[in-house]
C-alpha cells in the first residue's frame, strides 16, 4: 500500500467524514460523543431547534461527500495517470479544501468555549491538508 497515494488519501478523509456524519445526527438528537460532538468540544454551546435543523442538514451534506470520497473518487483517480492534469486539480483542490478549513477550525478552537477535545478537529484538518499535499 502506497501511503502518498491520492486515493487513498481521499478514501482515508471519506471515513474520517463519516465519523463526523454520525456525530452531527446524533448530536441533533442530543446523544454526545465524547471528544467528537459539538457538545465536547464547547460545552457551553447552547443547542436549540435551529441547531437541530443545522445539524441534520450537515450531516447530511458531510455524509452524502464522505459516501463520494469512499465508493466514487478514489476509483475515477486511479484510472487517472499520476501526472496527469486531472489528478492534479483534484489534489489542488483537496488541499485547497483543507487549508479553509484549517482557518476556520483554528478560529473554533481559539474560542473562549473551546475545551481540549476541539484540538482533535486541528489534528484530522491540518493532517489531511499535509497528506494531501506531499500525495501523488
Amino acid at each position: 500500500m502506497n501511503l502518498k497515494s491520492l486515493p487513498l488519501v481521499v478514501k482515508s478523509h471519506g471515513i474520517a467524514a463519516m465519523a463526523f456524519a454520525l456525530s452531527f445526527f446524533l448530536e441533533a438528537y442530543e446523544i454526545h460523543l465524547p471528544l467528537l460532538s459539538i457538545k465536547a468540544q464547547h460545552p457551553s454551546l447552547m443547542l436549540n431547534e435551529f441547531a437541530f435543523i443545522g445539524l441534520l442538514f450537515a450531516g447530511a451534506g458531510t455524509l452524502t461527500f464522505a459516501s463520494y470520497e469512499i465508493f466514487l473518487i478514489p476509483k475515477f483517480l486511479k484510472t487517472l495517470e499520476i501526472g496527469s492534469s486531472f489528478r492534479k486539480r483534484a489534489k489542488s483542490i483537496f488541499t485547497i479544501y483543507h487549508i479553509v478549513w484549517c482557518i476556520a477550525v483554528t478560529i473554533l478552537v481559539l474560542l473562549p468555549s473551546a475545551s481540549p477535545a476541539a484540538y482533535i478537529n486541528i489534528f484530522v484538518m491540518y493532517g489531511f491538508t499535509f497528506w494531501g499535499l506531499i500525495s501523488k
